[in-house]
């Protein structure tokens, strides 16, 4: 038997899920107005965004992609490394181990994301509250002391 969660959705399916980020975009614009600075979707494909307000990093924006049969979910956390880039590396593969619905990757131009995906049939406001909070979160744990091994002498942190 095939996992059904895993099925290749329809079109009245992705109008549900579309239906969804409406109605989730509106609960994060009347309760989390003071940390949201924007959130939309994508008109040329079937892409939505969340871009919040952060302490360690001035903003962190979170993309969710729908494929055919799942939501991928990236945030890009920071730019390749410069300087102790094995270092670097070594600190984000051992923070992977402990990661939780998303991990760190290499992506274009030797980037650092975090990517996650949910099989596209299970995803509601409350997985989508979890995936922007667990994207938010990590970048707010882990980004000062990536960029201070990765970017040393160039980055410090200042708490605002």
């Amino acid at each position: 038997m095939t996992d059904q969660t895993y099925s290749i959705i329809s079109d009245h399916e992705i109008t549900l899920l579309s239906e969804t980020f409406d109605r989730w975009f509106c609960s994060l614009q009347s309760e989390y107005n003071q940390f949201l600075i924007d959130c939309g979707k994508d008109k040329s494909e079937l892409r939505w965004y969340v871009r919040l307000k952060g302490e360690v990093r001035e903003a962190v924006t979170v993309w969710f992609f729908l494929n055919q049969r799942s939501l991928f979910v990236e945030t890009q956390f920071m730019p390749a490394p410069e300087v102790n880039i094995e270092k670097c590396l070594s600190y984000l593969l051992i923070k992977n181990n402990s990661l939780k619905l998303l991990h760190f990757s290499i992506g274009f131009e030797n980037a650092i994301y975090l990517v996650g995906s949910v099989p596209a049939l299970s995803v509601s406001q409350m997985v989508l509250d979890e995936l922007l909070g667990t994207a938010f979160q990590y970048v707010e744990d882990y980004f000062a002391i990536a960029m201070s091994i990765g970017y040393a002498g160039k980055y410090m942190y200042i708490k605002r």
